[in-house]
């Protein structure tokens, strides 16, 4: 009974370790710290070119940017303008109002 206790207690102490190790590079890497919308790079929108080159339009903080990206290069091909719809917020509550009508 001695042996299966002190296995038992080896095996606890070990995954403990293990744990805390997962814990310390997850901190240190900011992972744990960071909700899904707290990146810093995020991919809009993607489209391909060619089996080989792609645009990508990528949010850096405040800026967006349109890049090129192939197997050899990336390039930033244009900052993007955040564009607005008015009339699309217009819309949405003209849906809204025939939504509660009913």
């Amino acid at each position: 009974m001695f042996w299966l206790n002190y296995f038992v207690s080896i095996v606890v102490v070990g995954v403990v370790l293990i744990a805390l190790t997962l814990i310390a590079r997850g901190v240190s890497r900011h992972r744990l710290l960071r909700g899904p919308g707290d990146r810093t790079v995020n991919v809009l929108e993607s489209t391909s070119i060619t089996s080989s080159a792609a645009i990508h339009v990528i949010a850096i903080g405040s800026r967006r940017l349109a890049i090129g990206v192939s197997h050899e290069t990336i390039a930033v091909l244009t900052d993007v303008p955040e564009v607005s719809y008015p009339c699309s917020e217009k819309i949405a509550d003209n849906f809204i109002a025939v939504l509660a009508q009913d």
